[in-house]
């Protein structure tokens, strides 16, 4: 089934530093490529690596802060977030650190999916709550960023649907509409 080892982590980590959108340094497991064998599966190899040797996940979160902030468009490394974000069960702190990274790039599709993606997934009242303001302050600084119109628009329709009630929908229109 491939190594999963601390050295594991230590080559993958050399190659990511390098090059964070190497896909082979993420996804395919080491027996591909030194036995090609059926038994090996596609997921994500870095983060099964981390799980099999008990490793925190915590240092490894602020590895892909390091690697998102410098390449904010490489979906490998938003993709290792959400699975790191799943287990650890800690979705608050990612609003402010995405929050970050789209100071430097306020239109980047990546980030703007992951927030949503971290939104929808959570699901959480607390996480929701300063959404709207939020993108209203992104679009007071640019009206042109369609990233953010799309964002108001999710924020404005997805939360009510997500909640189950139906009545957020309605107001949103109503809020919309005025």
């Amino acid at each position: 089934m491939g190594e999963k080892s601390p050295r594991v982590l230590e080559l993958t980590e050399t190659i990511i530093r390098l090059n964070p959108a190497h896909y082979s340094a993420w996804y395919v497991p080491f027996c591909y490529v030194h036995h090609a064998s059926s038994s090996c599966n596609g997921r994500q190899y870095r983060y099964e690596t981390l799980v099999a040797i008990s490793a925190p996940l915590e240092p490894e979160l602020a590895l892909t802060n390091t690697l998102t902030q410098a390449s904010p468009k490489t979906y490998q490394v938003w993709h290792h977030r959400r699975l790191l974000l799943t287990a650890l069960r800690e979705p608050a702190p990612e609003l402010a650190f995405n929050e970050e990274v789209l100071r430097i790039d306020p239109k980047n599709y990546h980030t703007w999916s992951h927030r949503q993606w971290l939104l929808a997934h959570f699901n959480q009242a607390d996480l929701w709550a300063d959404e709207l303001p939020f993108v209203e302050r992104l679009l007071a600084d640019d009206v042109r960023n369609n990233s953010a119109w799309h964002h108001r628009f999710f924020v404005s329709f997805e939360n009510g649907n997500k909640a189950g009630t139906g009545q957020d929908s309605e107001e949103a229109v109503r809020r919309e509409l005025a």
